[in-house]
This record gives C-alpha cells, sequence and structure tokens, in this order.
C-alpha cells in the first residue's frame, strides 16, 4: 500500500489542498492543517520556500539595478 505524499482532507478538493500548501509554503506561515508526508513531497516543500524567498529577492535587485543603469545613462 503507497502512502499519500499528502494528507488532503477529501479526494474533491486536492487541487485547492495544494495551492493552499503552495501558498503556505512560499509565504513562510507555517503548517497546522497539511503536511508533507512523504520525504521527497518535503523536499520539494522545502526547495519551493527556498525558491520563494530567493525569487522576489533576485526580481527586486534586478529593478533596482535597471533602474540605476537609467538613471546613469540620462
Amino acid at each position: 500500500m503507497r502512502l499519500p505524499a499528502f494528507r488532503p482532507s477529501d479526494n474533491l478538493a486536492i487541487a485547492a489542498n495544494l495551492i493552499y500548501f503552495s501558498f503556505v509554503t512560499l509565504t513562510s506561515v507555517g503548517y497546522g492543517d497539511i503536511i508533507p508526508l512523504h520525504p521527497v513531497a518535503r523536499s520539494l516543500a522545502n526547495i519551493e520556500s527556498i525558491i520563494g524567498q530567493l525569487y522576489p529577492a533576485t526580481l527586486l535587485a534586478r529593478l533596482v539595478t535597471l533602474e540605476l543603469e537609467h538613471r546613469h545613462r540620462s
């Protein structure tokens, strides 16, 4: 018997629960009602949380660099 990687509340809400889990992971709110059970799912959640922190920082740094280059040329 295979155990599910996530424990959703019912089969009809799997997509909504996974989107919710992703949102909780990216916002670093923490888990209380849905958790990754399988080691691969836990690893993916960790990777997603790291990307969720690094992507906005990288995007902001790029936008600031573009603005500074624009001001320097003007």
